[in-house]
């Protein structure tokens, strides 16, 4: 009991807090979400049938390169956020139409679904067509007879809910064999040794051997969700779960970069934590104070490679970061209905955010 007490403990004791509070938040809201993972999960044949979207949802290319970035080797840093780096397809959109060439890529978590296509030299319709023609088969691969073991067996050889491997499945099917280094754009991901406990990358000169389609399925290999994945003797989990925000490799790497261009759209702006000021004074003061112990790590880590290129950075907020938090994290990833319209949001932002430039 007195381990409760352990300060290496305390952010877990924190969170516990959290879940008490988030629990019957929202009742109508928890029903629609668990009546989305139903859905998805269980669906009733030939009543929870869903429709596939347009994918010809830009308006007209319009073509107007912006000067200041004319010449620039530009790398790009993408954080991490589920199914809301859907918006990269818009982005990069946005990207074509400035005239913008990324020369190298970073990602992690969620943005390695968009940024490895990105890698593979795919343009913002192509991969718009591919991302909105998936069905719930293409990146979801939930195994009850799986789950029911894991639960027989003591949870002995189980570490996440999806396996992975339909994702892997799906971008080997559109990408071939394409290795890392052979992407037409320099890659990077940032992943976490889980065997050792330690970070580690791989890259277009980092694991050169390993494929775009299994580095996206390490990437969002997210423990308890999507199980760890076996890569040269070794289980390997997102990095994403240490650095939101993995500047470091195109820093270390890419030694050149004049310019970076940076997405976050998991965290405040330019991680810069809210303003709790007199949270003591409040009633169940506790709440307050563990909410913002609650992602002080990623924060923290967020601005310190923020302040590594903070002269020379242009950083994306595509969308509030309110919109992925809790349980909207994973149904914005298996909610493929709202995905058109974060790309076009997404899209309709950049473009503002770029004239600034001009």
């Amino acid at each position: 009991m007195l381990d409760f007490i352990d300060p290496f403990n305390l952010k877990q004791k924190f969170d516990i807090f959290n879940v008490i509070r988030d629990f019957g938040k929202n009742i109508a809201d928890d029903y629609n979400f668990l009546q989305l993972i139903r859905k998805t999960f269980l669906p009733i044949p030939f009543i929870d049938q869903t429709t596939t979207p347009r994918t010809d949802i830009f308006p007209p290319f319009n073509y107007k390169p912006i000067p200041f970035f004319s010449g620039k080797k530009i790398a790009m840093v993408n954080s991490g956020g589920s199914g809301a780096l859907v918006t990269m397809c818009g982005i990069y959109r946005a990207f074509e139409e400035a005239g913008i060439d990324i020369t190298a890529i970073s990602v992690c978590s969620g943005s390695a679904l968009w940024g490895t296509l990105i890698a593979a030299g795919m343009s913002a319709q192509e991969m718009t067509e591919f991302t909105l023609s998936w069905n719930d088969a293409d990146y979801l691969d939930l195994e009850w007879s799986r789950v029911l073991k894991a639960l027989l067996t003591a949870g002995k050889g189980f570490s996440g809910l999806l396996r992975g491997e339909a994702v892997e499945k799906t971008y080997r099917k559109r990408l071939g064999e394409i290795r890392l280094s052979q992407s037409p754009i320099r890659y990077y991901t940032i992943v976490y040794n889980m065997d050792l406990g330690q970070v580690e990358y791989f890259g277009s000169g980092l694991k050169p051997d390993v494929t775009l389609a299994k580095a996206v399925r390490v990437s969002i290999a997210l423990p308890l969700f999507v199980e760890s994945v076996d890569v040269g003797g070794h289980l390997y989990n997102d990095g994403g779960i240490i650095d939101i925000f993995p500047v470091e490799p195109l820093l270390k790497y890419e030694k050149d970069v004049d310019f970076f261009i940076g997405v976050n759209c998991i965290f405040p702006k330019n991680f810069i934590s809210e303003d709790i000021s007199g949270w003591r004074d409040k009633h169940f003061a506790i709440f307050e104070a563990s909410e913002q112990l609650r992602f002080a790590n990623w924060l923290d880590l967020g601005r310190r490679n923020l302040d590594l290129v903070k002269d020379r950075i242009l950083l994306l907020h595509p969308l509030p970061y309110t919109e992925i938090r809790g349980k909207n994290f994973y149904s914005i990833f298996v909610d493929r209905q709202r995905w058109t319209d974060l790309i076009l949001r997404a899209y309709h932002y950049t473009r503002k955010e770029l004239d600034k430039f001009r």
